[in-house]
């Protein structure tokens, strides 16, 4: 009887032990999922704020194609699009980026975002972009069509 009672206790003690370890592994494997929730340090609280000197800041979730998609993965799924789809679906007439961050061209707005962000920033003139780019220590140009 005791011997049942022992191999019990041991049971329960193993199977919470590895309830517990599964939820560790699931909380920092969607650590950047749940908004709120920082663990760890994350590494974009400082970094990720834009401060445009010409520019006007819209959200991502209005944007149709982002909106669905948990900020952490944004720059996963823009890796794998077709660029040049990419430009006809978003209106975009010349696009360039890098591991970091997503400039373009619609009409005669341009526009900056850095994956992961919750804003795009807008600049009335490619000027106040580069600008902008230079300020942040990046350089990039922005690319036709063709280019993809």
């Amino acid at each position: 009887m005791i011997f049942l009672f022992r191999l019990a206790i041991r049971l329960i003690r193993t199977v919470i032990l590895i309830a517990l370890i599964a939820a560790i592994i699931i909380v920092i494997m969607f650590k950047g999922d749940i908004p709120g929730i920082e663990l760890f340090g994350s590494e974009k609280t400082e970094q990720s704020a834009i401060v445009p000197q010409n520019g006007t800041t819209y959200s991502l979730e209005n944007n149709e194609l982002f909106k669905n998609i948990p900020l952490t993965q944004v720059k996963n799924v823009f890796n794998f699009m077709d660029k040049q789809e990419f430009m006809d679906v978003s209106g975009l007439t010349r696009l360039g980026y890098n591991d970091d961050y997503l400039i373009g061209q619609r009409g005669s707005d341009f526009l900056l975002y850095r994956f992961g962000d919750k804003n795009i920033t807008m600049f009335k003139s490619e000027q106040d972009l580069q600008n902008q780019l230079q300020q942040i220590g990046q350089k990039m140009s922005l690319q036709e069509k063709s280019a993809y």
